[in-house]
C-alpha cells in the first residue's frame, strides 16, 4: 500500500467520523429543542437555543448543546438530563428516548401530574430515574420490570396509590429504591427481598398502608445499609433476624405500631450507626450492645420499654445522642454514660429513673442538651454541665433535685432554655445566668430559690417563670430593659413595693402573673401601653387605688384577676367592652353601681365580697341600687363623722370603765338591758349603732366589746338567736349605712352593705346579698370579713368595729 493510499484512507475515516459526529449532534440537538417546546418553553431552559451555524458544532464551543445547563455529556453525547426544579408541568414525551445514550433522567421537584411515563421503557440504557416530588398519580405499572437496567429508582413524594407491584422485585440491578411519601395501600411486597444488590430502601410516610408488616425477607438484604420505613403503619414484631443484616448502618422504623420486644441481636451489626425505633409500642428491656460499638444515635423514645439503661451504653464512645424519653425505664443512669466523650444530646425525661445523676456530665463531652425531667432523680445537678460552654438546654423539672444551680451555668453563653421547676432546689441564681446572651426561657417555679431580681436580664429572654419561690425585694425599674419578655410569672413570692410603671413599656408582654405577693400601691398609670397583654393576675396582694378605666382599652386582654386586694372605687364600665374569659374582682373594696354588662349570673363569683356594690335590679345576690346612688359612684357619706380621735371611747363615753351601751352581758334584768341600750349613750353628731332582729325573735343582738382582746378601736356584735339581723350605722343623723349579717351556724357573715333610712331605729328594707363576701372600702367607711367567723365595719383609718360570732353565747 502506497503512502498516497494510506493518506486517502485516513481522510475517508476522518471525514466519516466527522460526518457521524455531525449527524449525532444534529439529532440530539433536535430532540432537546423538541423537549423544550413540548414543555412549553420554560424560562429555566432559555439557554437551549440553536447555534448560529454548524461550524459551531464542536463540543468545545460554548454553543454546543453539551455545554447547555442541566445537560451532561460523555464523549460528546448526552448521557444525563438533570431537570430538577425547572417548573416543568408536562409529562415525559416518548421521543426523549431518541437520546440513545441517556443513562440518567432527573425530573424531581417539578409539577408533572400524569401517570407513570411508560415511554421511558424505550430508554434502553437508563440506569437512574428520579421522578420524585411531583404530582404523578395512578398506580405503578406491573410491567415496571421492563426498566431492567435501573440501578436507582426514586418515585417518592407523589400521589401514586394502590399496591406496590410485586414485579418491582425483578429490578435486580437496583441499588436504591425510594417509594416514600405516596398513597400506597396494602402491604409491602416480600419480593423486595429479592433485590440482593439493594443498599438503600426508603418506604417511609406511606400513611395508607393497611396490612403492613415488616417482611422477614427484608432481613435477607445483606448489602442493605439503610432501611427507612417511618410512619407507614407497620405492625407486628421486628423480625428476630434483623441482627443478621451485617451491612446495616441506618435503621429507622419509627412512628409505627410495632409491638413485642426489641430483638436481642439488634446491636450486632458492626457498622450500625443510627437506630430510630421511637414512637412505637415496643416493650421489654433494651438489649445489650454486642459488637455495634460505632453507634452514633439511639432513639427508642415513646415506647413502653422497662428495665434499666444498659451499662453497655457506656462503651459507645462515638455516641452523640441518647434519646429514651417517654418510657417506663427505672434504675439509675449509669455513671459511665456521664463520661462518654462524644455525647451531645441526652434526653431521658418522663421515665421512672431514680438515684443521683452521674457527676461527670459535661466534663468530658461537648454536651448541648441535658433533658432529665419528670423522673425521680435526687441530689444535685452535675456541677460540670457547662464546662465546655456549648450547653443549650437544661430540662430537669419534676424531680427531687436539691442544692443550688451549678455555677457553671453562669458562664454558659450558649444557653437558651433552663426549666428546673418542681424540685427542691435552693440558693441564689448564678449571676451570669440572668444575663446569658442567648437565654430565652427560664422557668424556676416551685423551688426554694432566694435573692432579688436583677436590673438586667438576657436580651433574648422571652419567658421568665419564678412562681412559688422565696424571691424578695422589689420588681426593679430596670425591667424596662427586658424588651423581649412575653411571659412573666412571679406568683407566690415575697416581692414588696409597687408595680413599676416601667413594666408597662414591654412591647411583647402577653402574660403577667404577680399574684400572692406583698405588692402595694396602685396599678400603673401607663397601663394603656399593655397593648399585647392577654392575661393579668395580681390576686392576693395589697394593691389599692382605683381600677384604671384604660384597662378597657386593652383589646387583647382575656383574663383579668384583681381579687383579694384593697382596690376601691367603682368598676369602670369600659371593662364591659373586653372579651374576657375570666374576670375576678372579688374581695376588694369596690362600690357603686356595677356595669350592666356584668349584671348576670355568670359574674356571680367574680364580684362577690364587694359589699358596697349594687345593681340596677336585684341580681347576682347583689342588692338593687337606691335612687340616690349614681352609676359607678362611691358610696356617699356625710362629711362630718362623730369619731375623730380614733378611739371608741370618744364616741361612747370616755369616762366609763366599760363604754356605756356596749358592755352588758346576757345576765341582768331587762331594765339593765334597756338602760344600756346603744342609742341612749350616743351624743349629738356621734355614730349610732342600731341592731334589730328582723324575725322579731326573743333575744336581741347585743354589742359586746372586749377591749383587752381587740384593743380600744374594736368591738363585736353577737346574737343568741338564729336568724337574720340588721345593723344600722347612722352618721351625724344623716343617711345610715346598713349591714345585714345572716347567722349561719356556727358562723355569722356579712352579706351586704347598703344605705337607706333616715332616722335612728328605722329598719332598712331587706336586701338580696350573696351568701358571703369580702371587704369593700370607700373614703369614709370600711366593711369586710374578719377570718371566717365575723364581719367588720368601721370609719376612717383608725376606727374599726368587729362584728363577730361569740361562739358559745349564740
Amino acid at each position: 500500500m502506497t503512502i498516497t493510499t494510506i493518506f486517502l484512507s485516513f481522510l475517508l475515516l476522518l471525514f466519516g467520523h466527522a460526518n457521524s459526529e455531525s449527524q449525532l449532534y444534529d439529532k440530539e440537538q433536535t430532540v432537546l429543542l423538541k423537549l423544550k417546546q413540548h414543555w412549553q418553553n420554560p424560562p429555566s431552559l432559555s439557554h437551549w437555543q440553536n447555534p448560529p451555524s454548524l461550524s459551531h458544532s464542536n463540543s468545545l464551543n460554548s454553543s454546543h448543546h453539551c455545554n447547555w445547563p442541566v445537560i451532561i455529556c460523555t464523549s460528546g453525547t448526552v448521557t444525563q438530563l438533570l431537570l430538577q426544579n425547572k417548573n416543568i408541568t408536562q409529562t415525559v414525551p416518548p421521543f426523549i428516548c431518541d437520546l440513545k445514550n441517556l443513562t440518567v433522567i432527573n425530573l424531581s421537584n417539578n409539577f408533572i401530574s400524569q401517570e407513570f411515563p411508560k415511554a421511558l421503557y424505550n430508554c434502553s440504557k437508563l440506569e437512574d430515574l428520579d421522578l420524585s416530588q411531583n404530582y404523578y398519580n395512578g398506580t405503578i405499572p406491573a410491567d415496571i420490570h421492563c426498566l431492567s437496567g435501573l440501578r436507582h429508582l426514586n418515585l417518592g413524594a407523589n400521589n401514586f396509590y394502590g399496591n406496590i407491584p410485586a414485579s418491582i422485585g425483578q429490578l435486580t440491578e437496583l441499588r436504591t429504591l425510594q417509594l416514600f411519601q405516596c398513597a400506597f395501600n396494602g402491604s409491602f411486597p416480600s419480593e423486595i427481598g429479592n433485590l440482593f444488590k439493594l443498599e438503600s430502601l426508603q418506604l417511609a410516610y406511606n400513611f395508607n398502608m393497611t396490612a403492613a408488616e415488616l417482611p422477614s425477607s427484608f432481613t435477607e438484604l445483606k448489602k442493605l445499609k439503610s432501611l427507612w420505613i417511618t410512619a407507614s403503619n407497620l405492625n407486628g414484631e421486628i423480625p428476630d433476624t434483623i441482627g443478621e443484616m451485617e451491612a446495616l448502618v441506618h435503621l429507622d422504623l419509627s412512628i409505627n405500631n410495632l409491638t413485642g420486644k426489641i430483638p436481642s441481636n439488634l446491636f450486632i451489626p458492626k457498622n450500625l450507626s443510627i437506630v430510630f425505633l421511637y414512637r412505637n409500642q415496643l416493650s421489654g428491656e433494651i438489649p445489650r450492645v454486642v459488637e455495634a460499638l460505632n453507634i452514633d444515635i439511639i432513639d427508642l423514645s415513646d415506647n413502653i420499654l422497662t428495665g434499666s439503661i444498659p451499662d453497655d451504653f457506656g462503651r459507645l464512645r462515638n455516641m452523640t445522642s441518647l434519646v429514651l424519653f417517654f418510657n417506663q425505664l427505672s434504675g439509675k443512669i449509669p455513671d459511665s454514660i456521664g463520661r462518654l466523650p462524644s455525647l451531645v444530646h441526652l434526653k431521658v425525661f418522663s421515665n421512672n429513673l431514680l438515684g443521683t445523676l452521674p457527676p461527670d456530665f459535661g466534663r468530658y463531652s461537648m454536651l448541648v442538651e441535658f433533658q432529665v425531667a419528670d423522673n425521680k432523680l435526687e441530689g444535685k445537678l452535675p456541677e460540670h454541665l457547662c464546662d465546655n460552654e456549648r450547653l443549650v438546654g437544661v430540662v430537669a423539672f419534676n424531680n427531687n433535685l436539691t442544692g443550688e444551680l451549678p455555677k457553671s451555668l453562669g458562664n454558659c453563653n450558649g444557653l437558651k432554655i433552663v426549666t428546673v421547676y418542681n424540685n427542691r432546689l435552693s440558693g441564689d441564681i448564678p449571676s451570669g445566668l440572668w444575663t446569658s446572651l442567648n437565654l430565652s426561657v427560664l422557668i424556676l417555679s416551685h423551688n426554694s430559690f432566694t435573692g432579688e431580681l436583677p436590673q438586667r436580664v438576657a436580651t433574648n429572654l422571652s419567658r421568665l417563670e419564678i412562681n412559688s419561690n422565696n424571691f424578695s425585694g422589689t420588681i426593679p425599674a430596670g425591667v424596662s430593659s427586658w424588651r423581649n419578655l412575653v411571659v412573666f410569672e412571679a406568683s407566690n413570692n415575697l416581692f414588696t413595693g409597687t408595680i413599676p410603671r416601667e413594666l408597662t413599656s414591654l412591647p411583647f408582654l402577653t402574660t403577667l402573673f404577680l399574684d400572692q405577693n406583698q405588692l402595694s400601691g396602685s396599678l400603673p398609670q401607663d397601663i394603656i401601653s399593655w397593648k399585647t397583654l392577654n392575661t393579668l393576675n395580681l390576686r392576693q396582694n395589697k394593691i389599692s387605688g382605683l381600677i384604671p378605666p384604660e384597662l378597657g382599652n386593652l383589646a387583647s386582654l382575656t383574663e383579668l384577676d384583681l381579687s383579694e386586694n384593697q382596690i376601691s372605687g367603682p368598676i369602670p364600665p369600659q371593662l364591659g367592652l373586653l372579651r374576657l374569659t375570666l374576670l375576678n374582682l372579688s374581695s376588694n373594696l369596690l362600690n357603686g353601681r356595677i356595669p350592666t354588662q356584668f349584671e348576670n349570673d355568670a359574674y356571680a363569683s367574680s364580684l362577690f365580697n364587694n359589699f358596697a356594690l349594687c345593681a340596677s335590679k336585684p341580681t347576682l345576690n347583689i342588692r338593687k341600687c337606691d335612687s340616690e346612688e349614681k352609676d359607678n359612684s362611691p358610696l356617699a357619706l356625710p362629711s362630718r363623722v362623730g369619731v375623730s380621735t380614733g378611739r371608741v371611747g370618744s364616741v361612747l363615753d370616755p369616762t366609763r370603765t366599760r363604754p356605756a351601751g356596749v358592755g352588758w352581758k346576757a345576765e341582768g334584768s331587762e331594765t339593765d338591758r334597756r338602760r344600756h341600750s346603744v342609742g341612749s349613750v350616743l351624743g349629738s353628731g356621734g355614730v349610732r349603732i342600731y341592731t334589730k332582729n328582723r324575725r322579731n325573735q326573743p333575744g336581741s343582738p347585743r354589742i359586746s366589746p372586749d377591749l383587752t382582746k381587740y384593743g380600744p378601736n374594736l368591738a363585736w356584735i353577737s346574737s343568741n338567736v338564729a336568724g337574720s339581723h340588721q345593723i344600722s350605722l347612722e352618721f351625724a343623723g344623716s343617711h345610715p349605712i346598713s349591714l345585714e349579717c345572716r347567722r349561719i351556724l356556727p358562723d355569722l357573715y356579712i352579706t351586704s352593705v347598703g344605705s337607706g333610712g333616715s332616722g335612728f331605729g328605722e329598719e332598712n328594707p331587706p336586701l338580696d346579698p350573696p351568701a358571703s363576701g369580702l371587704g369593700v372600702r370607700n373614703p369614709s367607711l370600711t366593711v369586710g370579713v374578719v377570718g371566717s367567723d365575723g364581719c367588720r365595719f368601721g370609719f376612717g383609718r383608725q376606727n374599726q368595729y368587729v362584728l363577730q360570732n361569740q361562739g358559745k353565747e349564740l
